[in-house]
């Protein structure tokens, strides 16, 4: 026995109890791939035709007209590329000009 009878203020911590939401999870034919969750993300929206960055409408293979663009001016200053040949971006790129005007 303790000498100041301290059994009230000395009690077993309860356990917490665990939440039970949990999400709903995606079963598609990335689920079972060894790769990031992110990469998962980047290929279900590929797949359904959207921005890998932004979920706007694709241009290219994985990005829509701004990521693209500004995918292509990285990789030019990347490999330090002077010339601007006639890409795929570029071509798009002037015919939303005309549409604007």
């Amino acid at each position: 026995m303790l000498p100041f009878e301290l059994t009230g203020i000395m009690k077993k911590k309860q356990k917490k109890k665990k939440s039970t939401y949990t999400r709903k999870k995606i079963i598609d034919e990335f689920t079972k791939l060894p790769i990031s969750r992110q990469q998962k993300w980047q290929l279900r929206r590929a797949k359904e035709g959207r921005c890998v960055i932004c979920g706007e409408p694709k241009a290219t293979a994985w990005h829509c007209l701004k990521h693209a663009i500004a995918n292509r001016e990285w990789a030019r200053k990347y490999s330090g590329s002077v010339r601007r040949n006639k890409t795929l971006t570029y071509k798009l790129a002037s015919k939303v000009k005309k549409k604007k005007k």
